[in-house]
Formats: C-alpha cells, sequence, structure tokens
C-alpha cells in the first residue's frame, strides 16, 4: 500500500516531466519545424523549433530559438536562448544570453546574464526578471519585479515596477509606469525626457554596504545562470564517465529505480536521513572519531555519486524505462533537470524525489555488490 501510494504520488509530481505521451528529439543540431499536438521535449547543441506546439515546450542547448506558437508553457535554458515572435502561456528561460519577443498570455520568468525583452512584446501576467543586464522594451498588463545590474526600461509597465536592487537604473523615452516606481540603487534613477511615472516614486537610497551588495545581487543574479549550466555541465561529464567506465552498475541501479521506484525511493530517503546520525554517534561513542570521519566522506561520496545516476535515470524514465541509452539520451536528461528545477516547489520537489530513487537504486546495488564478494 506505501508502496502504491508512493508511486501515485511522483506520478502526480512529476507531470509533465515523466509524462510519456510527448515527442522527443535529442541529437547535435536539432530541428523541429512541423506541428506538433503533444508536448515537445528537445535538447542539443543547437536547438530550433519553429512549428506549432499545441502542448508544453521544454528545450535545452548551447543555442536555443524558438518561434511560433506553443499552446502553453514554455520552459528553456542554454548558453544563448531567443524566444523570437512566440505565442505562449508562461514563459520561463534561462541562459547566458536571453532574448524575448511575441505575445505571453501568462507570466515571463527569466534569468541570465544579459535578458532583452524586444518592443512589441506583450506579457499578459506579472513578471520576474533576474539580469546582470536588462533591457525591457515590451509591455506588461501586470506588475514588473527586477533584480540586477545596468537595468534598462523602456516600455509599459501597466502596474507597479519594483527594483529591490539595481546598480544603475535607467528609464528610457518611452518608458510608462502606471503605477508605483519603488527601486533601491546607489544613485537616483536617470528618467530620460518623454518618459511618463502616473505613481508614487520611491528611492531607497543604498549604504555603502547596500550599494556594493546591490551591485552584487545584480551580477549574481545574471551570473546564476550561468554558474547553474556549468554545474550542469560538470554532472553531466561526470554522468558520461560513469556510463562508459561503469554501464553495467549504472544499468542495474537504473532497472532498479524503474523497477521498484516507491522502494528506493524510501531506501534513499531512510538513508539520506539515518547515515547523518550514525556518523554522529561515531563521534561521540568508543566506535571512535576515524571511522567517523571516513564513515562521513563516504556518505558525501554516495549523495555525489547519485546525482549523475539521476540524470541518466531520467533519460532511461523519458525513453520509456530503456537502458541502451545513446549520449544524447543523457543529454536529455540533464536539460530535463535543470529546466524542471527552475519550476517553484514542484519542480524542485520532482528532482529530490528522482534523485532519492536515484540514490536508493545506487545503495541497492553496491550491497548487492558486497554481498557477492564483487
Amino acid at each position: 500500500m506505501k508502496k502504491t501510494l508512493l508511486a501515485v504520488g511522483v506520478v502526480g509530481v512529476l507531470v509533465p516531466a515523466l509524462s510519456f505521451a510527448a515527442y522527443v528529439k535529442t541529437g547535435r543540431n536539432v530541428s523541429v519545424a512541423e506541428a506538433i499536438s503533444d508536448n515537445v521535449y528537445v535538447a542539443g547543441g543547437n536547438v530550433t523549433v519553429s512549428g506549432s506546439v499545441q502542448g508544453d515546450l521544454l528545450a535545452a542547448g548551447g543555442y536555443v530559438f524558438v518561434t511560433g506558437k506553443v499552446g502553453r508553457d514554455i520552459m528553456v535554458g542554454g548558453g544563448n536562448v531567443t524566444l523570437a515572435s512566440i505565442t505562449a502561456e508562461d514563459v520561463r528561460a534561462v541562459g547566458g544570453q536571453v532574448s524575448v519577443g511575441g505575445t505571453l498570455v501568462g507570466e515571463l520568468m527569466a534569468a541570465a546574464g544579459e535578458v532583452t525583452v524586444l518592443p512589441g512584446t506583450a506579457i499578459a501576467k506579472d513578471s520576474y526578471i533576474a539580469a546582470g543586464t536588462l533591457n525591457f522594451n515590451g509591455s506588461v498588463a501586470g506588475s514588473l519585479t527586477v533584480r540586477g545590474g545596468a537595468v534598462y526600461i523602456n516600455g509599459t509597465v501597466e502596474k507597479d515596477l519594483t527594483i529591490p536592487s539595481g546598480k544603475n537604473v535607467t528609464l528610457g523615452p518611452n518608458a510608462v509606469v502606471k503605477g508605483s516606481f519603488t527601486y533601491t540603487s546607489p544613485s537616483e534613477a536617470t528618467i530620460e525626457q518623454g518618459a511618463r511615472i502616473v505613481g508614487e516614486t520611491t528611492f531607497h537610497k543604498a549604504t555603502s554596504t547596500a550599494a556594493t551588495s546591490g551591485a552584487r545581487a545584480g551580477v549574481f543574479a545574471g551570473i546564476f545562470s550561468i554558474l547553474l549550466f556549468v554545474k550542469t555541465l560538470a554532472t553531466l561529464v561526470f554522468a558520461y564517465l560513469l556510463w562508459y567506465t561503469m554501464r553495467k552498475d549504472v544499468v542495474a541501479a537504473v532497472v532498479q529505480a524503474t523497477s521498484h521506484f516507491g522502494r528506493e525511493l524510501l531506501r534513499g530517503f531512510i538513508f539520506l536521513v539515518v547515515a547523518p546520525a550514525a556518523i554522529i554517534v561515531a563521534f561521540i561513542t568508543v566506535i571512535g572519531f576515524l571511522p567517523g570521519i571516513a564513515a562521513g566522506l563516504l556518505y558525501a561520496a554516495l549523495l555525489i555519486l547519485a546525482t549523475p545516476i539521476t540524470i541518466i535515470l531520467v533519460a532511461s524514465l523519458f525513453m520509456k524505462r530503456r537502458t541502451d541509452l545513446r549520449w544524447y539520451h543523457i543529454l536529455l536528461g540533464a536539460a530535463v533537470l535543470l529546466v524542471v528545477g527552475f519550476v517553484p516547489f514542484l519542480g524542485w520537489l520532482a528532482v529530490f524525489v528522482v534523485y532519492l530513487a536515484a540514490l536508493g537504486a545506487l545503495l541497492n546495488v553496491l550491497r548487492l555488490k558486497f554481498r557477492r564478494g564483487e
């Protein structure tokens, strides 16, 4: 009964990430030009989506270009992301450079070193942007919240414009803020001739410490996505090393996780919670300091090792539990984890659940190997 409830919960959390009713395509160069009636999941070095998509679009790659109509949400990550003349609901984008243009009937959430919202872009709901450099030329029907270094607003904000931290804030000649304008910066904003603020303007001058923190916050917000992308690439390389050097054991872990997901999820959770307590006991009892140190290092190593296995497990799930994976399948798994991880709460929970299952399966495989004396 417990296993069934866990399985049901996991399936609920991972939708749409584990939905198999989807169009999946990976490779060095990926192009989707046809109309797709399902969700679309694509990943590669260069990704282009120009056909219409009725469901969600999840894309990741070094360079990602999307144009046309998407029936539901867009989640995209990459070094250079361009969304041109799109129609979609919510858009969540992360990358080194992100450019957005088109019509969004939902919200925009973007984080990048540089974010550009093109002229003519219409966003229907509240939006949130973190960038080292922001150039906003569109319109948002709700409120706009920005954290960044250099912030340039030259579009329309129907409600409030809030900038909790910005090193340099400028309102261009076409800027219109119909609600309040509240910002924190080392110096007052530059408001060019023609800019219009209907509501109240509130300026919070950053102290010397706060000014530095605000400037750094903009830079950190901008490079956060890059660091995360680098971390994902490092984990991806680790996954490839495991796959090509220890494939038998990795496949065994994937099979365990996909065949007994609930059981391995529970095993991983118990290990995650119980092992630290056991290590602490080792430190404070006659077992000794050195064994406690060794156990702690082993615990950390297993947690790290479970991360690349999580990528391979996700790749296997997307390929309908296949274990004869190719390199681009594993790339897809990394892309999915990267993008799903940006979905607040449910995305984080989904990643954590799959990670625990991978951890549990890893522990089970090691236990069996130890029992066989391998």
